[in-house]
């Protein structure tokens, strides 16, 4: 009896994970000194004349944003605005936050007048100039005001890149994953929602700004690995009983699969690379410390799989997708190198040349001829 409750002891393991003690970030409320410092800004920097935003009311639980908008430009389709940023360079970390490990911001705010207003997310990327704010990379999400205990929960999922920031940076955009990256969020925007009312005092309360986990997979687990488990036992002892007298000599039920390593690693190192060519600064030392692969054993691979080395290898992968783009799109030319991963248009030119013994406009053109 006793060896037979040792064999569901795993299960309520499994049953265990319920109880792990959920671990938020929370920014605030906070004990101590504050992880982060606010700034106010406004569409006009005459505030005898824009708009207004100050900051009346600021402690360990509650942040307290007034403003008012105000119409100065004669251009009615430029719709003032006035927000405020929480910046993490004064968190423990560093300039960065990471939030990485989560999958929601968990807010709790609220507004006098307004029924909406936008948060904006800011992660430093490889192009960012800390001196040259708007090149933080920005993700946004309208948040609709609903009567709410405990205040939102907004998963990272529902923020999207704005298209006023895909035109403020150009093709630069078109090097950036499709994902943040979430390792280096530098700061949260809190902004009125373009075309709220004109000259009327607003008052925005912030109670709780906090990231969490998303603890689904966690209960999916538990308790699929728990039922999953006593099935398993269940049926493995009723074989048993039916199986009594045959031979347990210890042979394994289930048979090794050798594997072809140097294939494996070739499939890592291909996945890798496709994967991240599109980034200018992608080397071979990088290559090997994110694959885990040693340089002298990447270059064996490459050499033996496909005759080339690294340079060789990348740049025909860069080439291969400016082909395809060259064909199956009109961005510029310009545009393309960039978004393959070329810094210098020339060079682009250059490497192009040597691979196909024409110019990527001759190439486009005569795709063009073939196609028609």
């Amino acid at each position: 009896m006793k060896k037979i409750v040792v064999y569901y002891l795993p299960a309520l393991v499994f049953l265990s994970l319920v109880f792990v003690p959920d671990s938020p970030l929370t920014i605030l409320p906070y004990a101590g000194e504050p992880p982060f410092r606010i700034e106010a800004y406004v569409d006009y920097t005459d505030t005898t004349r824009g708009s207004l935003g100050t900051f009346p009311v600021s402690s360990d639980s509650l942040l307290v944003f007034e403003y008012t908008l105000r119409q100065v430009n004669h251009n009615p389709m430029i719709k003032p605005i006035s927000g405020f940023t929480v910046w993490f360079d004064k968190h423990a970390t560093g300039a960065y936050l990471d939030v990485s490990p989560y999958d929601y911001l968990d807010i709790d705010a609220n507004l006098r007048e307004g029924t909406s207003f936008i948060l904006y997310l800011k992660t430093f990327e490889h192009f960012t100039d800390t001196n040259s704010w708007m090149t933080l990379r920005y993700i946004e999400k309208e948040v609709t005001l609903q009567p709410r205990a405990g205040g939102y929960r907004l998963s990272f999922k529902e923020f999207s890149t704005p298209t006023w920031w895909k035109s403020l940076i150009g093709p630069r955009f078109l090097t950036l994953p499709e994902k943040p990256d979430y390792t280096k969020l530098m700061a949260i925007d809190f902004q009125n929602t373009p075309g709220g009312p004109l000259d009327v005092p607003e008052r925005m309360e912030i109670r709780k700004i906090e990231f969490s986990k998303d603890r689904r997979w966690l209960y999916i687990v538990a308790l699929g690995g728990a039922g999953l488990w006593v099935l398993a036992v269940t049926l493995l002892l009723l074989l048993r009983r039916r199986r009594t007298g045959i031979d347990e000599s210890g042979k394994p039920a289930n048979h090794v699969t050798l594997v072809n390593q140097a294939e494996e690693l070739s499939g890592r190192l291909a996945e890798f690379i496709g994967s991240h060519y599109q980034l200018p600064e992608l080397s071979v030392e990088r290559v090997g410390r994110e694959t885990g692969i040693s340089l002298p054993r990447i270059s064996a691979l490459l050499q033996q799989k496909y005759g080339m080395n690294f340079k060789q290898y990348l740049n025909d992968v860069r080439i291969a997708e400016a082909k395809r783009l060259l064909r199956e799109s009109d961005r510029t030319i310009a545009e393309i190198a960039f978004a393959v991963g070329y810094n210098s248009i020339p060079h682009f030119n250059r490497v192009f040349r040597q691979h196909t013994e024409t110019t990527p406009t001759e190439y486009r053109e005569r795709a063009r001829k073939e196609r028609n």
